[in-house]
């Protein structure tokens, strides 16, 4: 019979198409997978970067409170004192927009991985409250500044 072979055919046809059809969405979920563990790992990557950038921005604020710092009897390298004073502002904007970004990148990824969020979450954490303290340690200093009646940005190496 023709007729059976044709629609054992089509019903052949139609399970190779599912199988295939099968195949491919479980490469696209592998590849899918892949691609968020790589870009998971970018992203802790360079929170980690801008862990350690906030880490040195306090170093630096704390630096600059320091009035023998800014003097030759603190035993301090000029150059060490130059970036500072020049380096500060700049990398302190630089590590709050860099943090926004990867914030957001963050929370964009919620639903995505619990896990991930869970731990990316706790070091951008970190990462703020670091940041958070290298500028309120500027922010008092430029009160006691005006409290005192001196520029707003006064340190001694301005003398």
């Amino acid at each position: 019979m023709p007729g059976g072979k044709i629609e054992s055919d089509r019903g052949n046809g139609a399970a190779k198409h599912q199988l295939q059809r099968r195949c491919l969405d479980a490469h696209s979920g592998v590849q899918d997978r892949h691609e968020e563990i790589l870009t998971g790992a970018g992203l802790l990557l360079a929170t980690l970067l801008i862990m350690v950038l906030s880490a040195v921005l306090v170093w630096f604020a704390i630096l600059r409170e320091n009035q023998v710092f800014w003097t030759n009897a603190g035993g301090y390298p000029i150059w060490l004192r130059d970036l500072v004073l020049w380096t500060y502002i700049p990398l302190l904007g630089v590590a709050g927009l860099s943090l926004m970004a990867l914030s957001m990148a963050c929370f964009s990824r919620i639903c995505r991985s619990k896990r991930f969020f869970a731990v990316e979450g706790l070091l951008l954490l970190m990462c703020w409250g670091l940041l958070a303290t290298s500028g309120c340690m500027a922010f008092s200093n430029n009160i006691a500044n005006i409290i005192e009646g001196r520029d707003l940005h006064f340190h001694p190496a301005h003398l």
